[in-house]
This record gives C-alpha cells, structure tokens and sequence, in this order.
C-alpha cells in the first residue's frame, strides 16, 4: 500500500474516532462511489482528498450527495493542498464546507480552517491555523459549520498572522485584516442572533 493510500486510511480513521462511538462508517457504498465516512445521524459526508482531485469529480460527488439529503465536508491534507497556487477544485472547495488537515501516519495532526484572501488561483495571505471540532456540527439553513472554524469565533486578527512572512506589502495587508474584520463582526452578529 503507498503512503498516500495509508495516510487516507488513517485519516479515516481518526475521524471516526472523533465522532461518537460506532457513529462514522467508512467506506459507506453510495450510487455511484463510496463515501469516505457517512455520518448517518447528522447526515454529513466527509470526503478526505490526499491527493489531486478534478473540479468535474468534486461537483458530481457534492451534486450526488446533496441530492440523496447529507451535506458534504471536504477534509484536504495540507501536503497536496493549501498551497500557494490553487486548483480549481481548491477554490470550489474553500467556498464550501471544506477544512485541511495536517494529519501524519503517526497519528499526530488535527483538522484546521483558516483565514485567507485569493486573488484567482493564488493565495495572497492565510492565517494560522484554527482547530476544527469536526463532532461538533452547527447548522443554519443550508450552511454547515463547525466549532473551532472561522466562522464561530472572532479572533484577534494580527495574532492569527503573525509570524508569518508575507508576500505583500503592509497596506494591502491592513485592507485584507479590515475586511476579515469586518466581515467576522456581521457573521458573529448573526450567530449570536439564532
């Protein structure tokens, strides 16, 4: 088995682990593919993608899915994704319900969301990382999230970026944290009015 596969496999695992006990099935066969890991009770679909993925494939499967009722959650790992340069299928993703992970065949990692700006295909900037709880699902209409992920917590903006070098110059890195800013404000706003 290539270390791909294995860490897939791993990866499977481990987000079984986090969700209750005998809750996440792996491999749950679906019309047409195999879900990574069906979470039944909450009707969520968590697809892990350790390596490429074509944007026609990553439509079908969330068509496909959304379709039969579940929402999907895209699990990337950090050593294909979350690069400078974006793939298409990336940037579909990242407009959805889609988290990283750093996770390694020893066992060690969590699964992350960030900040980011893009401008295309390239990632201008990206906080730190902001662990995901992923057995802790929020919903509100259509939208999915969870604890821990950008959208339910207003960070300290500056502390998410430092210790990182930018590739940009300081005002176009003070209008992006303006814009985050305000955008977290309006979203915990919202939140707090549920």
């Amino acid at each position: 088995m290539d270390k791909t596969l294995k860490l897939h496999k791993a990866l499977q695992k481990y987000i079984c682990e986090l969700l209750p006990k005998n809750e996440g099935i792996i491999e749950q066969p679906f019309p047409g593919h195999f879900a990574d890991i069906a979470w039944e009770r909450e009707m969520i679909i968590f697809e892990i993608q350790c390596s490429p993925i074509p944007i026609e494939v990553v439509v079908k499967r969330n068509n496909d899915y959304t379709q039969l009722g579940f929402s999907v959650v895209w699990i990337l790992h950090q050593k294909t994704f979350n690069k400078k340069y974006v793939t298409k299928s990336e940037y579909f993703l990242r407009k959805n319900t889609c988290y990283y992970t750093n996770f390694t065949l020893t066992g060690r990692g969590y699964v992350y969301d960030q900040l980011e700006h893009f401008n295309k295909n390239i990632r201008i900037i990206k906080s730190s990382p902001l662990q995901v709880d992923i057995s802790k699902p929020f919903r509100k209409k259509t939208q999915l999230t969870f604890k821990g992920d950008k959208f339910h917590q207003k960070p300290d903006i500056l502390s998410l970026f430092e210790n990182k070098k930018l590739s940009t110059n300081l005002s176009i890195f003070k209008k992006i944290l303006n814009k985050y800013d305000s955008i977290l404000t309006n979203i915990l706003k919202k939140i707090s009015s549920l």
